[in-house]
């Protein structure tokens, strides 16, 4: 009867790990449907995504997210979420995804990627200057010997010039290389 027992509680154990994976290959598998809509309807002359079906995708990756916060694919789904949300002009939204991706996923190969993006949405899309420093200084602490590093200081140090200081200083630069 023991035997019988642990034989019965194995096989539901197995059956319920199976419909388990069986789940999550269902949701990736819709998140991945919602994606091929969205890029057969983007607007090609702006390049803005419908925003219905950008809200439902992000809902899903955001959802897959939470319930799945172990597996790899959470932060990839983050992430593309992020680009839709932004793609849709969910700018705030977007930056939100990228910050989970960055705190919730730090060992994630994105991770760097999404805290770049937070900063330079933050700066171009929001024009939040502050909420830019605050970003593109972390990634400095976080990620110091990252290839983006260089870049990343230089986008600091020209945060508080207008366009036009920032095209006079190219100038000058492209002058002083022409003349070596």
């Amino acid at each position: 009867m023991r035997i019988f027992l642990c034989v019965l509680c194995l096989s539901a154990a197995c059956f319920s790990c199976q419909n388990e994976l069986q789940k999550k290959a269902a949701e990736r598998a819709e998140i991945k449907a919602l994606e091929q809509q969205l890029a057969a309807k983007m607007d090609t002359s702006t390049y803005r995504l419908d925003k219905n079906l950008a809200q439902k995708m992000v809902e899903k990756s955001e959802a897959f997210a939470a319930h799945y916060p172990k597996d790899t694919a959470a932060a990839e789904l983050l992430f593309r979420a992020a680009d839709v949300a932004r793609g849709a002009g969910n700018f705030e939204k977007a930056i939100a995804l990228r910050g989970n991706v960055n705190t919730h996923f730090a060992e994630a190969k994105k991770a760097p990627d999404a805290l770049f993006l937070q900063a330079f949405s933050s700066e171009n899309d929001l024009n939040d200057k502050e909420a830019a420093r605050k970003y593109y200084t972390n990634f400095l602490q976080k990620y110091p010997s990252h290839p983006m590093a260089t870049q990343v200081n230089q986008l600091l140090s020209m945060l508080d010039q207008s366009p036009e200081e920032v095209i006079k200083k190219f100038q000058e630069m492209n002058e002083m290389l022409n003349t070596k």
